[in-house]
């Protein structure tokens, strides 16, 4: 139980900081009105895309477990190595699917500098009357 406790408290860090980067993202250019649209859709995304990615990551490691498991003759041993086995075919799905998303996003995002309020200012709004008024 001590040696997943590392790798849980990196996981947990790391999923902290990718859905707020994430969020954040999600929220760039959505205006006021669009919000709560915008939040039910990105929460279903995840759900949806979770509960996909967990299929898929599941479907890939137990395919075939059951004849492994009627080959080991109901020994204990032989057992634990055909879960350690399909375990390990999870976890390298799920980092092979992981890398593959990295790369979809790092090469088909859009790049450029993007402002990050939700609708561009007009005149007598937001900042621009701040300081204005500031100046008074």
């Amino acid at each position: 139980m001590v040696d997943l406790l590392a790798p849980f408290i990196l996981l947990g860090l790391g999923c902290g900081m990718v859905f707020v980067t994430l969020q954040i993202a999600a929220f760039v250019g959505v205006t006021d009105e669009d919000a709560g649209v915008g939040a039910g859709l990105i929460n279903t995304s995840q759900e949806a895309g979770g509960a996909l990615g967990l299929a898929v990551v599941a479907t890939i490691a137990y395919s075939g477990m059951s004849t492994e498991m009627a080959a080991t003759g109901g020994k204990p041993e032989l057992i634990a190595e055909v879960h350690e086995a399909a375990n390990h075919d999870a976890f390298l799905s799920g980092a092979m699917l992981g890398t593959v998303a990295l790369l979809v996003v790092t090469f088909l995002m859009p790049r450029g500098k993007q402002s990050m309020s939700s609708a561009p200012a007009e005149a007598g709004e937001g900042p621009a009357l701040v300081k204005a008024d500031a100046e008074k």
